[in-house]
């Protein structure tokens, strides 16, 4: 299976593109704020970068300490983001703890017509529009990354210092609220980062070549 998956990587590296495989392929990742998505799919992208591509949202949250406008998101004002909805420019979109969350579809486009596999990272109710609502032609595979318990999120939370105690509160109401759905294929517990990016590598490198 990784020898495989080395192999299509090596392909890409060198500009060929394997025409009998089936890129359109979307991974949706999902968890709460604080559970280390971020962390996980930076790995993920480091070792199978030539053959997929992470989406970039659109958001009006504010920017924070760090990040770059078109890197972790395309920070945009809730007039700019109401005209994009008005405008039929989002494939999903969102209100989570009172700022707004979209996914453009040219941005799926690009990555999938570009043969390669679609990573998303997005909120559970964006990830059912994604999974079980939206007629897009490509395999969709929903993964979900919890906490160990919601203690341990909390501290997370707290140790980031970016976010205020209403937010902190929004969230974890979320988070409760993702745990009860049954709509992911995969579900992996973060209680150890090597073990969860370990689990998530083969679940990328299974489904990748299926």
């Amino acid at each position: 299976m990784y020898k495989f998956a080395n192999l299509i990587t090596m392909l890409y590296h060198y500009g060929i593109v394997p025409t009998v495989m089936n890129m359109k392929k979307i991974f949706v990742i999902s968890g709460p704020s604080g559970v280390g998505k971020s962390t996980l799919l930076q790995r993920l992208l480091i070792d199978f970068g030539s053959i997929a591509s992470t989406t970039v949202s659109h958001t009006t949250r504010t920017i924070r300490t760090g990040e770059k406008n078109g890197k972790e998101y395309h920070f945009v004002s809730k007039e700019v983001f109401t005209k994009m909805i008005a405008d039929n420019l989002f494939l999903e979109h969102i209100q989570y703890c009172s700022n707004y969350y979209g996914t453009s579809l040219i941005t799926i486009q690009d990555i999938l017509n570009n043969y390669q596999a679609c990573i998303m990272d997005l909120e559970w109710e964006g990830a059912f529009k994604i999974l079980h609502e939206c007629n897009i032609d490509a395999k969709k595979v929903g993964i979900l990354i919890l906490p160990p318990s919601l203690r341990s999120l909390c501290e997370r939370l707290k140790g980031r210092n970016t976010e205020d105690c209403s937010t902190i509160q929004c969230r974890f109401q979320n988070a409760f609220a993702a745990k009860k759905i049954g709509y992911y294929k995969y579900v992996i517990v973060n209680k150890e980062i090597e073990k969860a990016y370990s689990t998530l590598r083969n679940i990328f490198t299974l489904e990748i070549n299926t």
